[in-house]
């Protein structure tokens, strides 16, 4: 049985999709999703307490290893009510004249969002603190909210229901993710973590492009 950690987001849109994928391929893999924070990811993996993790490419450290799996973009989502009658927003509108909801904590997301508002001119403050990605998507659905989301969080979501703004700004957001491991777990249990790693991977990349595409 092998643990893997990942955010609750990414176990959403990602992780359950590419262990299904392994599944019905006629793979029998035994995991244990563990939801689990970037950091304590990291530190687990570290102290080989998990096999594998799902993580940011820039929050890798040694002697970690891994292998790339898709690029997370972000988009503004805002409710179709909150948004004007001529019906359009652009970037600053978007992310400082509407309700938002957020996720908690000080990190890497946040930091950047409040340095975007900075140079727009404003402040990011976020009326609804949420403890998860999908809390943050279940307040956009309200339409009480707009929340800047991973684009493939918002997959199987009607068009119908936001003014989606994409812009070159947000490119800052984005980030890589990548399936981490530490390399004695593949040198102690072998090739049956060997397996493992190699199905993942490839489920995982496939699991990411068809989230992007829709």
């Amino acid at each position: 049985m092998s643990l893997i950690g990942a955010g609750d987001n990414l176990m959403q849109w990602l992780l359950v999709p590419a262990v299904g994928r392994i599944r019905r391929d006629r793979n029998l893999v035994r995991l244990t999703l563990c939801n689990l924070r970037t950091k304590q990811i990291v530190e687990r993996l570290k102290e080989r307490r998990i096999e594998f993790g799902i993580v940011r490419k820039d929050a890798i450290e040694e002697p970690l290893q891994h292998v790339r799996i898709c690029e997370q973009k972000y988009a503004v989502f805002v409710p179709r009510r909150l948004v004007p009658s001529r019906g359009a927003l652009n970037l600053g509108e978007a992310l400082l004249k509407s309700p938002h909801a957020a996720i908690a904590g000080e990190g890497q997301l946040i930091e950047r969002l409040r340095a975007l508002a900075g140079k727009m001119g404003g402040r990011f403050a976020p009326e609804l603190i949420c403890d998860s990605i999908g809390q943050c998507v279940a307040a956009v659905r309200t339409g009480a909210f707009a929340a800047v989301l991973p684009v493939q969080a918002w997959s199987g979501g009607s068009a119908q229901e936001c003014v989606v703004v994409e812009d070159e700004a947000l490119e800052a957001l984005s980030r890589v993710l990548v399936l981490a491991w530490h390399p004695e777990t593949l040198e102690v249990i072998g090739d049956s973590a060997r397996k493992v790693q190699r199905l993942l991977s490839d489920a995982l990349k496939r699991a990411g492009e068809n989230a992007l595409a829709g």
